[in-house]
C-alpha cells in the first residue's frame, strides 16, 4: 500500500496516473480513429461495429475496469467511496457514467437515423455527449495534480507524463469538434475555391486560424497560471501531439514537419525566458509569440510545399491578427497578477 497524506491506495497515486493515461491514451486514439473512419466513409458506413468503435469503446472499458477495480480494492481501507481514488479523480467516475449513456445513445442514433459523415458526425448530440464525458477522463491527471499541487517541473519525465499528455489530450478533444477546420487537417488557403466560394473559404481559413489560436492561448494561460513551475517539453508535446492528431485526421502528412518545427520554436520560446520566470509581461510576450510563430512556420511550410492562393495581406494579416489575439487573452495574466499585488 502506498501512503497520501490521508488516504492509503493500492496503487500510489504516482504510479495510478501512469497506468491511467495508457487507458486514456488508447481511448483518445479510438476516438480521433473514428473521427477519420467517419470523415472518410461517412453515410457508407453500414454497421456500428467498426473497427475504429472496437479500438474507442475497448479503450473507455479498460479505463472503467482500471478505475472500478480501484475503487473496490480501496473500499477495503476506506470506507468512503468518494475518496477511493486519488484527488481530482472522481470526475473520472462522472465521465465512466455519462459516456456510457451517451454510448447507448449513439447506438441507438445509428440505428434508427443512420451514420453521420464529415462535421456531421462531429455535432450529432450523442457525439457531443460522449465528447463531454472524454473530457472529463482526459483531465482527471492534472486535475490531481493541481489539487496535490505537484510541482511538475522537479518530477522525473515518466511521473510527469501523465499530467502533461491529460492536458494535451483536453486541448486535443477541444479540436476534435472543429477538426474539419483546423489549420493542420483543413489548410483553406492552399484549397482553391470556385470563385462564388472564395470569400466563404477566405472566412473560413482565418477563423481557423484565430480559433486554433484562441484555444492554445487558454491552455497556456491556465497552465502557467495555474503550476509554479513546468516540466521541459510540455508546450513541445502539447503542439505536437494535437497536430499529429489533427493531420491524421485529415491526412496531410506533408505538414507534420512543419508542425513538428513550430512546437520547437515555441518550446524554445517558452525554455528560454518568454514565461518561464512567470511575471505578467513575460507571459503576455509567450501569448503573443506563440500564435504567431506557429502560424508563420506554417504559411512557410504551406508556400515550400503547396500553392497558396491567398493574397499577401491575407497570410500576413492573420498571422498578424493572431498574435493581437494572443495579447488579448494575456491580459487576463495581467489582472490576475496586479490582483494578487494588492
Amino acid at each position: 500500500m502506498a501512503e497520501n497524506k490521508e488516504q492509503t491506495y493500492w496503487i500510489a497515486p504516482a504510479k495510478f496516473s501512469q497506468i491511467y493515461i495508457v487507458w486514456v491514451t488508447w481511448f483518445i486514439l479510438g476516438g480521433f480513429y473514428d473521427e477519420y473512419y467517419h470523415y472518410r466513409f461517412g453515410v457508407e458506413i453500414e454497421s456500428f461495429f467498426t473497427p475504429s468503435h472496437y479500438l474507442l469503446y475497448s479503450g473507455f472499458l479498460a479505463i472503467t475496469s482500471f478505475t472500478g477495480i480501484n475503487m473496490i480494492v480501496n473500499h477495503a481501507t476506506i470506507p468512503d467511496w468518494k475518496k477511493t481514488l486519488p484527488p481530482g479523480y472522481n470526475v473520472t467516475v462522472l465521465g465512466i457514467i455519462v459516456f456510457s449513456i451517451g454510448g447507448g445513445v449513439d447506438f441507438i442514433w445509428h440505428m434508427i437515423l443512420g451514420f453521420e459523415g464529415q462535421v456531421e458526425a462531429l455535432y450529432s448530440p450523442p457525439h457531443l455527449l460522449l465528447g463531454v464525458s472524454a473530457a472529463m477522463m482526459y483531465i482527471s491527471p492534472l486535475k490531481h495534480a493541481f489539487h496535490q499541487k505537484l510541482d511538475l517541473s522537479s518530477l522525473p519525465f515518466l511521473t510527469s507524463l501523465p499530467y502533461v499528455l491529460s492536458i494535451t489530450y483536453f486541448f486535443s478533444n477541444i479540436t476534435f469538434f472543429t477538426a474539419f477546420n483546423h489549420p493542420y487537417a483543413k489548410p483553406w488557403a492552399t484549397e482553391v475555391p470556385t470563385p462564388e466560394y472564395a470569400t466563404v473559404s477566405k472566412v473560413a481559413g482565418v477563423t481557423s486560424l484565430l480559433f486554433f489560436s484562441l484555444v492554445l492561448v487558454g491552455i497556456i494561460l491556465f497552465l502557467v497560471l495555474a503550476f509554479e513551475r513546468l516540466p521541459s517539453g510540455i508546450f513541445f508535446q502539447l503542439i505536437a501531439i494535437n497536430a499529429v492528431l489533427s493531420i491524421f485526421v485529415g491526412s496531410t502528412w506533408y505538414l507534420i514537419g512543419f508542425a513538428i518545427a513550430g512546437a520547437v520554436a515555441v518550446e524554445l520560446l517558452y525554455q528560454f525566458g518568454a514565461a518561464r520566470k512567470r511575471n505578467a509581461i513575460r507571459i503576455q510576450v509567450f501569448c503573443i509569440f506563440t500564435p504567431i510563430l506557429i502560424h508563420s512556420i506554417y504559411f512557410a511550410g504551406l508556400f515550400l510545399v503547396s500553392e497558396v492562393w491567398w493574397e499577401i495581406h491575407l497570410w500576413t494579416g492573420s498571422i498578424v491578427l493572431s498574435g493581437l489575439l494572443g495579447y488579448l487573452m494575456s491580459l487576463i495574466s495581467y489582472l490576475m497578477f496586479q490582483e494578487n499585488k494588492e
